[in-house]
């Protein structure tokens, strides 16, 4: 069911009323005139109802027990202006620059156990990170691949879920050991 606006508007102007029509893409505003302001014009858009959010499917298992945790679901915190971001047209984390930049997933776990973590990276200069879920913690070596474009398997170490519930995998860089680098997802297979 399309949501459809009862009315359109400048904020700074309610009789600047603007077209609005709803397509399969969704609702889509015509905008006319200049804005009153360069920087931050506000434009209102009333709904009929409230907005159908899609929300993103769960991180967990899949039915062979393997959890996969995909570049482009990953979060970031950038600690500066600088950081790391995903790059959909190379499938990663690209542009991981800073050494205060962390990323990390959130995910549920429904299978007790231990997980092996495996994950691709490409840089030129060998490099490391801190990876962690709660309490258990690796520090692990990056190789250079010589390459921003050449992957290669790192081996994350082995994470043990001792109860079903949500989790978070976390990189940080290490401060005095860090090197740009791109970063595929992250799979936890279960060890058998």
């Amino acid at each position: 069911m399309k949501n459809k606006a009862k009315s359109c508007y400048l904020l700074s102007n309610a009789k600047q009323k603007f077209k609005v029509q709803t397509t399969d893409a969704g609702i889509v505003v015509t905008l006319k005139g200049n804005a009153p302001d360069s920087i931050a014009s506000v434009i209102v858009l009333n709904l009929n109802d409230m907005p159908h959010a899609v929300m993103p499917t769960e991180l967990t298992e899949n039915n062979a027990g393997i959890l996969e945790l995909t570049a482009e679901r990953a979060q970031f915190k950038n600690l500066d202006a600088q950081g790391a971001e995903y790059q959909s047209d190379k499938n990663c984390i690209a542009m991981w620059t800073s050494e205060k930049a962390m990323v990390y997933w959130t995910f549920t776990v429904k299978t007790l156990g231990k997980f092996k973590a495996t994950t691709e990276v490409a840089g030129l200069k060998p490099s490391m990170f801190n990876v962690s879920v709660d309490n258990q913690k690796n520090s692990i070596d990056i190789p250079a691949s010589g390459n921003y474009g050449k992957f290669v398997p790192l081996e994350l170490g082995t994470f043990s879920f001792d109860k079903a519930g949500v989790y978070t995998l976390m990189f940080t860089p290490d401060l005095d050991k860090w090197a740009p680098i791109n970063m595929r997802g992250v799979v936890l297979s279960p060890v058998k």
